[in-house]
C-alpha cells in the first residue's frame, strides 16, 4: 500500500492524512505522537509524519493485536 502524499513536504504526511488512514481523530493522532508511539517531526507548527513510520505504527499495532489474539486462544 502506498501511503506517501506529495504535497511539497517530501512525500511527508499530515495529521489529516494519518487520520483519514488510520480511521481515528486528530486528538488521538497528537495523542500518539506525544507517547512517542507515533514518531512526527515539525515542519513549523504542523507536524508531519514520514511514511515508513506509519507503516511500522501499522505493522507494530498488527503484530500485538495477533500477540492478544494467540494469547487468547492458549488461554482456552
Amino acid at each position: 500500500m502506498n501511503t506517501q502524499v506529495s504535497r511539497g513536504n517530501g512525500g511527508a504526511l499530515t495529521i489529516s492524512d494519518v487520520c483519514s488512514q488510520l480511521n481515528i481523530k486528530k486528538g488521538t493522532v497528537y495523542q500518539l505522537i506525544r507517547t512517542g508511539a507515533l514518531p512526527a517531526f515539525r515542519l513549523g507548527r504542523h507536524y508531519r509524519i514520514e511514511p515508513q513510520d506509519l507503516q511500522r505504527f501499522k505493522n507494530i499495532r498488527k503484530a500485538a493485536i495477533a500477540a492478544a489474539a494467540g494469547a487468547r486462544r492458549d488461554q482456552e
